[in-house]
């Protein structure tokens, strides 16, 4: 007697979870956000203003943050879209595409990034990652790891 409803409350709460999906971030997950909002902090941009909504608090769920997007049954962050966090100006943005010298003489050269990839390991389920406009000029491997 007992099997049966065993067996039937585990199909419930299989049910349950397909439903509602699973709304907690991950603590790597967060944290490698927050890697990543530090390091546009420490390049000289504002990024409390270019994202708020990112937050070192256990009761933010991460997977609500903007430019974040997650897999609605894993939880695992499966999207970022961390285009122009560093604040290109509009009119490098907008300019005549037929005019290269133009814009290369409007860069601001001392905001090019050398991203420390190694940010992105938390993200298991990673699927898409743009990170267009935002100037990198190289990248760091497992910057972490170097003693």
């Amino acid at each position: 007697m007992a099997w049966p409803f065993m067996k039937n409350l585990f199909w419930g709460l299989l049910v349950l979870v397909q439903i509602c999906g699973h709304r907690a971030c991950f603590v790597e997950e967060r944290m490698g956000l927050l890697e990543f909002k530090e390091f546009v902090r420490s390049n000289g941009d504002d990024a409390d203003h270019l994202l708020p909504s990112w937050v070192d608090d256990s009761n933010s769920e991460c997977c609500g943050w903007e430019r974040v997007r997650c897999n609605s049954t894993t939880g695992h962050v499966i999207e970022l879209s961390l285009h122009n966090v560093t604040q290109i100006s509009d009119y490098v943005l907008y300019i005549d595409c037929d005019n290269w010298d133009e814009v290369f003489y409007y860069k601001d050269y001392d905001k090019i990034w050398l991203l420390n990839i190694s940010i992105f390991r938390a993200f298991k389920e990673l699927r898409s990652l743009n990170l267009s406009f935002n100037e990198i000029g190289g990248w760091i491997e497992n910057e972490e790891e170097i003693e």
